[in-house]
């Protein structure tokens, strides 16, 4: 792992955050594929001013700032992660419900994990977002990546976000304002989402769980849960399916190490037991070519790959 603080950067990161910040953290326990290095520095933010300066002082330092969320989505390189990583909690983690007239809203904090938005939801009776059931994740990276499933995309239910920008100022945008696309939100990738608003409606308690209940048991039956993985590995192609393809190529139940090409979802990329991020790598590179030799597509990631090689 790259070092890309100084000594005196440090012990500023320690004094500004009252020491929660520690050092050399691993960071494989933390994430969906329980796979990855150290990170340099590791902050677990939970309140938002003292997020801000922390912001606003790596801007002024130039050193490296990243915030993982939950940490669902991303592959952590076996070199780990040179800077400070930042994972959101706290107030920075809250859920509340807002009347709007005769609409309703869940402000949530972009920490805040999707299945504890669906029992909040269940518990007090808004409907819209049961289709996030089984994806594990936060709020923020939810919005970030535009998550969806079963025809629905969260987009369409954000009504408003709020930001940190690298200056450590915070700004409110309107849902209008938002640019949502498949799998992505057109956003300054400087920006770190704090907060995200989501419309909701009124419905039975029974009804609500009944959905989730029957969305569940729709993943079970496709989707290997239940083993370390970080979903789907691929965007979709237009008007076909990565899973398809990758199947098509021959390559369900490939192995490296102690990842596997899922047999139950060939977009899905799972570690049976000791795979290191080289070995998901390998994977992944195997996959994006045989499609390419095959159909001539080019798969693209919906994952992220961060941190240092090895």
């Amino acid at each position: 792992m790259l070092k890309k603080l100084t000594e005196t950067q440090r012990l500023s990161l320690q004094n500004m955050t009252k020491g929660s910040v520690s050092f050399n953290r691993p960071l494989a326990p933390l994430t969906s594929f329980k796979i990855g290095g150290l990170a340099e520095a590791f902050y677990e933010a939970s309140a938002i001013d003292e997020l801000s300066r922390v912001i606003a002082f790596a801007e002024g330092s130039s050193f490296p700032c990243l915030v993982i969320g939950k940490a669902s989505n991303i592959l952590v390189r076996d070199g780990g992660i040179g800077g400070l990583v930042i994972r959101l909690s706290g107030e920075i983690a809250g859920i509340a419900a807002r009347d709007r007239g005769r609409s309703h809203v869940l402000v949530c904090g972009a920490g805040a994990e999707l299945k504890d938005v669906l029992s909040f939801c269940c518990d007090e009776g808004f409907t819209g977002l049961e289709f996030l059931a089984g994806i594990p994740g936060s709020v923020g990276g939810a919005i970030a990546v535009n998550t969806g499933a079963f025809g629905f995309d969260v987009g369409e239910r954000v009504s408003g976000i709020k930001v940190i920008k690298p200056d450590g100022t915070i700004e409110a945008i309107e849902g209008k304002a938002l640019h949502f696309a498949y799998r992505e939100l057109s956003l300054d990738r400087q920006w770190l989402i704090l907060e995200g608003t989501l419309a909701v409606d009124r419905a039975e308690k029974d009804e609500i769980k009944g959905r989730i209940k029957d969305l569940l048991k729709r993943r079970k039956e496709k989707q290997p849960l239940g083993v370390p993985s970080a979903g789907s590995i691929f965007r979709n192609p237009p008007e076909d399916s990565a899973g398809r393809l990758i199947e098509c190529a021959g390559l369900k139940g490939m192995k490296r190490g102690g990842a596997m090409i899922s047999p139950i979802h060939a977009n899905w990329i799972v570690n049976t037991g000791g795979a290191s991020a080289d070995d998901i790598i390998w994977l992944i590179n195997r996959a994006r070519d045989r499609v390419m030799e095959d159909g001539g597509v080019e798969l693209e990631l919906e994952i992220r790959i961060v941190g240092d090689e090895t």
